[in-house]
């Protein structure tokens, strides 16, 4: 018995090696994080495009200000959702892994042929035997019991055909909320550098200069972003003898915030925002001192960024709440953090 199993093994490995087709499985697994600005519209959309291209859904399930879905995609209807995704909010994420299942399907071609070599061995053996014998029985049990092995190896074959160039697809789409009980912070540590230079509009005799610049320690402490910033202007005209503040050292809190219709600030190069500037401002002169609170609203564009560095540029409204008239005017800056 055991030089006949050798024998089909042996016959078995030969023939699959001489005969195997050359065929590939291969399946990709999608996994799509998007943040959708609406919610209602987004699930529209996925089950408009569901339904259109009769794709059965093989998991749903809705959280609060989140809705998951799995399903799979011929390689055609993965090209069309690819061209969709904008349309449903911003692609926070997507990732595609494949897995080459063809290993798992030689090794079902090389048991479906032993099996049924072995099934084959057996059926000669029966019709040699009594059939109201005891050894007829067990044999007879035994090969039903390979009929059933091959089965459930076709049955797995059909599935892994059926997944060669399938998109295995999860989405993940989040209602984007600005709600302060569902706003995350997510703390950094990003200190950096910034360049300023402030034109007063109405520059005054005695107090303020036509035209300031400064250097400043700026330190982002959130991503969103939240940040202080310390430093001092100078006038670009000092003169001797006058009572105008030259010197106006600064202290600010600021926060940028990004548009939700404009990739939330998740691109590499040119995210636009709007953003503002709080302050205490203590300007000196040779002869006067003043101090003075300010706001300042601003837009900017950050021209590069990535996990470590960020390079930005802003202009800003400089309103002080006092001399109002004769301080406030257009700041233009540049900065640069790095993670530290």
């Amino acid at each position: 018995m055991k030089q006949l199993l050798t024998i089909l093994i042996l016959t078995t490995a030969i023939q699959f090696i001489t005969a195997q087709p050359q065929e590939t499985y291969i399946s990709t697994n999608a996994s799509i994080n998007i943040i959708s600005p609406s919610m209602a519209e987004a699930r529209i959309q996925l089950n408009q495009f569901l339904t259109s291209n009769n794709i059965n859904l093989e998991f749903q399930k809705e959280y609060t200000g989140q809705t998951n879905y799995h399903f799979p995609l011929s390689e055609n209807q993965w090209k069309q959702l690819e061209q969709m995704l904008p349309q449903l909010g911003h692609v926070a994420s997507l990732e595609l892994t494949k897995e080459n299942q063809q290993d798992a399907v030689d090794r079902i071609h090389l048991e479906l042929n032993y099996l049924n070599e072995k099934k084959d061995s057996y059926a000669a053996l029966l019709k040699e035997i009594d059939n109201k014998s005891d050894q007829y029985m067990e044999l007879w049990r035994e090969m039903k019991n390979i009929e059933e092995k091959i089965f459930n190896l076709k049955r797995n074959l059909i599935t892994y055909q059926n997944t060669d160039n399938l998109y295995n697809v999860k989405i993940f789409v989040t209602d984007e909320t600005t709600t302060p009980d569902k706003t995350r912070v997510s703390f950094i540590n990003m200190p950096g550098a910034e360049y300023s230079y402030l034109t007063i509009n109405t520059p005054t005799q005695g107090l303020s200069a036509a035209h300031y610049d400064g250097y400043f320690l700026k330190y982002m402490f959130t991503r969103g972003k939240s940040f202080i910033t310390l430093g001092a202007y100078n006038s670009t005209a000092p003169q001797q003898n006058d009572s105008t503040l030259t010197e106006l050292f600064v202290f600010g809190f600021g926060q940028d915030f990004y548009s939700r219709y404009l990739g939330r600030g998740h691109r590499r190069f040119f995210n636009l925002y709007s953003g503002y500037t709080i302050g205490y401002m203590l300007g000196t002169g040779e002869v006067t001192t003043e101090d003075i609170f300010f706001v300042t609203p601003s837009v900017g564009l950050e021209l590069f960024k990535n996990r470590y560095l960020l390079i930005d540029t802003k202009a800003g409204y400089f309103i002080p709440f006092n001399y109002n008239k004769q301080m406030r005017g257009w700041n233009i800056n540049a900065s640069l953090n790095f993670v530290f």
